[in-house]
């Protein structure tokens, strides 16, 4: 679980338990979380292109989606730093919005990485138009 944003009011006076010495708050607050979920089709942003597959930023989550699932046909271009299929000229590079699957999530380490696909069918690049 990932905490986006969080908003406490300060102002808040605590109670002193006489016998064990601890302080307690009554706290009101607003918070945005995020957690990703194995199956869940996310939608993110290429932010690196190796030739072992992609990164891609979904708010704090990092993924990574291997070269083997990424679309059918989709082949590295050492001159662009990009993939790109030769038939169809579709292009993934650093910058472009993506569809994928989460195929598994780590959650343990607090860093938001993940693994994910495109090879299935309705993922893959989102057209800007």
């Amino acid at each position: 679980i990932t905490v986006m944003g969080m908003n406490s009011d300060s102002s808040v006076q605590g109670t002193v338990n006489a016998q064990s010495g601890f302080v307690t708050f009554e706290v009101t607050y607003d918070a945005i979380l995020f957690r990703a979920f194995k199956h869940e089709v996310l939608l993110g942003e290429v932010s690196a292109v190796t030739t072992q597959g992609i990164f891609v930023d979904s708010g704090p989550l990092s993924t990574f989606i291997i070269s083997l699932n990424l679309p059918e046909g989709m082949e590295f271009d050492a001159a662009e730093s990009c993939y790109r299929n030769a038939e169809t000229q579709e292009k993934i590079a650093v910058g472009q919005s993506v569809r994928y699957r989460i195929l598994t999530a780590d959650h343990g380490t607090g860093q938001g990485g993940a693994i994910g696909n495109m090879s299935k069918p309705y993922l893959g690049t989102i057209d800007a138009s």
